[in-house]
């Protein structure tokens, strides 16, 4: 017994992949929305200059994130005197990273824009997104708009091509029946939802069938959100929900996917 005894309060080593099939990570955070558009633009261009993320374009803003998982369901009345803005995109020169500000959020995403970029992993990603938001904060204080977090979010996409039989790609997915009424079907959409410990969240997991549209062919997208409501404006407490985060994404996403696809994305651990 002594000699078989395996520690149970000692983590498994983070699962690696050689070649997952993330092709974007995002994090967000969302705030109390900033006083005027002007306030937002200046931050911007001030945010380009600093980042050189020089490619600015602007996008139609994005609606409010869920403030508690029940939310997802409901429509919301948003009652709000402060403008509302554009969403104003700023792009590295190779575009493959990309900042997004408006009135209320700040993200940083990450893109695989071809197969043959590889993903660097979310600790290289963190620093570019510390920056980033370090910068925006900075930059609000000192137009007396202080930024106050409200929602944190990260996002993975994974799109899995060709798309897989459900069975072999889902590992809670049997495929069985109670009878022989139901043929298999044609598509399939699959959702569900786990709180994060400490209360610091959920981490919600999709998958839903997709279509590229550089190669016209059909594939599977597996999208992992990890959320939370910050109950202080603390930095370290952000620090500490994208540590759990990015851990229950990549051991959540190694837990709902099968073996058969994890020798395919040649898991090292």
């Amino acid at each position: 017994m002594c000699g078989n005894h395996i520690d149970v309060t000692k983590p498994s080593p983070k699962p690696t992949y050689i070649d997952p099939p993330v092709n974007e990570v995002a994090i967000a955070v969302q705030f109390a929305p900033l006083p005027t558009t002007m306030q937002l633009v200046t931050i911007a261009t001030e945010l380009a200059n600093l980042t050189g993320f020089l490619n600015v374009s602007e996008q139609p803003p994005l609606g409010p994130m869920p403030t508690r998982r029940a939310d997802e369901a409901q429509l919301q009345l948003q009652i709000s005197n402060a403008p509302i803005g554009p969403r104003i995109w700023l792009q590295d020169e190779d575009e493959v990273h990309l900042i997004q500000l408006q009135h209320d959020r700040v993200a940083l995403n990450w893109r695989r824009l071809d197969d043959s970029q590889g993903y660097p992993s979310f600790d290289s990603i963190r620093p570019t997104w510390d920056n980033v938001f370090s910068q925006v904060c900075d930059l609000a204080a000192g137009l007396n708009a202080p930024i106050v977090p409200n929602i944190f979010e990260v996002t993975y996409v994974n799109p899995v091509d060709p798309a897989p039989r459900a069975r072999d790609l889902v590992a809670p997915w049997s495929g069985r029946y109670s009878d022989a009424f139901l043929p298999r079907p044609s598509s399939l959409r699959i959702g569900a939802e786990y709180d994060l410990p400490d209360d610091l969240g959920v981490l919600t997991i999709d998958m839903t069938p997709a279509r590229r549209r550089d190669t016209d062919t059909d594939a599977t997208l597996i999208r992992l959100i990890a959320r939370g409501w910050p109950s202080t404006s603390d930095p370290s407490e952000l620090a500490n929900f994208l540590d759990v985060a990015h851990d229950w994404i990549v051991r959540g996403f190694t837990s709902f996917t099968t073996p058969k696809m994890h020798k395919a994305w040649g898991r090292e651990t």
